[in-house]
């Protein structure tokens, strides 16, 4: 068996593409060269990251949801106002 594809990545999602993005910026961005151009490309790099981790983050909330909607469709229906009377009974338990 190829020891690659059994040894599990111990990196997140996330992380793997953190990790890639910082990979490719640092391959690019220094062979513009001169100090203007380390500005610009760090700002670029900045620009970029906090971009991906909104994406990243947006991308985790969606799965999150869904998986709870998954869960949730499983579940038998609660009966009309169980809501409120679980609500009202911890209220007047205080």
């Amino acid at each position: 068996m190829n020891r690659a594809a059994s040894t599990p990545n111990p990196l997140s999602g996330f992380e793997r593409l953190r990790h890639w993005w910082e990979r490719i910026a640092a391959s690019v961005f220094p062979a513009l060269g001169g100090a203007a151009a380390d500005t610009t490309a760090s700002r670029l790099t900045e620009e970029l990251r906090k971009l991906l981790d909104k994406r990243l983050r947006q991308l985790a909330r969606e799965k999150a949801r869904s998986l709870s909607e998954e869960a949730m469709r499983g579940l038998p229906p609660v009966p009309r106002g169980t809501s409120a009377r679980l609500i009202r009974e911890d209220r007047d338990a205080r």
